[in-house]
């Protein structure tokens, strides 16, 4: 038989002040920032231009089923005004948004050319420059087949949650947007013209001219391929699977792109290279001032606890699956109670833990002398604590014959025998 030193356990020790809670830096100014220019000297034919009937943005979001959790049972609903779900709080582009309207349409291009129609192809999308049913069959070969756009497939939806996350509505038109004030909608307004001015394009698709280099991976493609261009970087080419964005590695959505610094990038992560983007509701930020806090850029008003949506400019706050929280909200969603006084361990106060318990500091104590545990050795029974002394005295097993406690490791006194 054993003393109360079988019964010891190391403390877990944890604050929840300190590295996990921070206050939000106040007020940076805008950059004014230039647009990315191509090469303007490009000798790729362009299939399409702008026209003058401006963007075409119609999507379905209400109802639609989460893509990132099981408990959006509902479907989407938006919040007032985060780019979230009022359900299960993950991000509206986390749903199976629809998109009604291919990239280009979404973007205000017309065509000049006519080309193949895609449905009669039994797909929702065919790359521009491809002139045979062939030639689309081998563009498509080339990439993974849930990025390839079938009616009824996974493609079609991956490729209309993927418009609305690279092509953010909010990117395209004001009428879009619900916090660009008054005074900073010009300034809008010359964001959009000048990017659509020197930056954005659609790509195309063509036959590879011989001893072509892919622009991204630098490796050959050969001239039997089908590889596609971007008119803005002159004869440039990519293979089909290279077409992606530099900075979110994503494949560029009916292959519409934006140049900046001679890469090219999605209208998503371009924008982000000229405006700061809140992180709260998605639009970019126009006005002069706005909040950085957690390596992020947000408006002033919605850098906001994650639970009671209250602003958190100026104040304390605490991170917790990387969402910021109030301190009175973190307090009562995720502290402890305490074992001894059954108050909550705030953020300032160290949260002692055995087992599923927890204690203050200064209430971590001895149940029977009251002396306190922290940084002891410690003896459990039921739901209580005790110093070693007093563990022993009550818990520990006694010889028979002299009634001395048993020590660790022994099971018999020699001089009782």
């Amino acid at each position: 038989m054993s003393g109360y030193s079988s019964s010891f356990a190391r403390l877990n020790i944890s604050s929840k002040y300190g590295e996990d809670a921070a206050t939000p830096t106040r007020v940076m100014k805008n950059g004014a920032g230039g647009f990315g220019e191509g090469d303007g000297d490009s000798e790729i034919l362009r299939l399409w231009e702008f026209g003058g009937g401006g963007v075409q943005i119609k999507e379905a979001d209400i109802g639609q089923p989460c893509t990132e959790c099981s408990k959006c049972k509902d479907g989407y609903e938006p919040h007032k005004w985060r780019k979230t779900c009022k359900h299960c709080k993950c991000s509206r582009d986390g749903h199976e948004i629809v998109a009604e309207h291919g990239a280009r349409s979404r973007l205000g291009f017309v065509a000049t050319h006519d080309g193949l129609d895609a449905r009669s192809l039994g797909y929702t999308f065919v790359p521009p420059g491809l002139t045979s049913a062939r030639q689309v069959d081998q563009y498509y070969s080339t990439l993974p087949s849930e990025e390839v756009p079938k009616l009824g497939s996974k493609g079609e939806t991956n490729r209309s949650q993927r418009i609305v996350r690279q092509l953010p509505k909010q990117d395209l038109s004001l009428s879009a947007c619900k916090f660009v004030e008054p005074q900073n909608q010009a300034s809008y307004e010359d964001f959009i013209s000048g990017r659509n001015q020197v930056a954005l394009d659609v790509g195309l698709a063509k036959p590879t001219p011989p001893n072509s280099i892919c622009a991204h991976c630098q490796k050959p493609i050969h001239s039997q391929q089908i590889s596609v261009a971007a008119p803005r970087l002159g004869k440039s080419v990519w293979h089909p699977s290279c077409f992606k964005c530099t900075s979110c590695d994503d494949l560029l959505v009916d292959l519409a792109y934006c140049v900046y610094e001679d890469n090219i990038y999605c209208e998503r992560h371009y924008a982000e290279k000229m405006k700061p983007r809140c992180a709260g509701c998605d639009e970019l930020i126009f006005s002069g001032e706005y909040t950085k806090a957690m390596n992020k850029d947000w408006h002033g008003q919605h850098f906001c606890c994650w639970q009671c949506d209250e602003s958190l400019t100026g104040q304390r706050y605490v991170l917790r699956d990387e969402h910021p929280y109030c301190v009175s909200c973190y307090e009562s969603v995720f502290a402890n109670a305490c074992e001894k006084c059954s108050k909550v361990i705030g953020i300032d106060s160290k949260d002692l833990s055995y087992k599923d318990k927890h204690w203050h500091e200064a209430c971590f104590l001895c149940t029977t002398c009251g002396e306190s545990l922290v940084d002891k050795q410690f003896g459990s029974k039921g739901d209580r604590i005790y110093c070693g002394n007093c563990y022993d005295q009550q818990f520990a097993s006694r010889c028979d014959g002299c009634h001395e406690i048993f020590r660790a490791g022994k099971s018999f006194l020699f001089t009782c025998i």
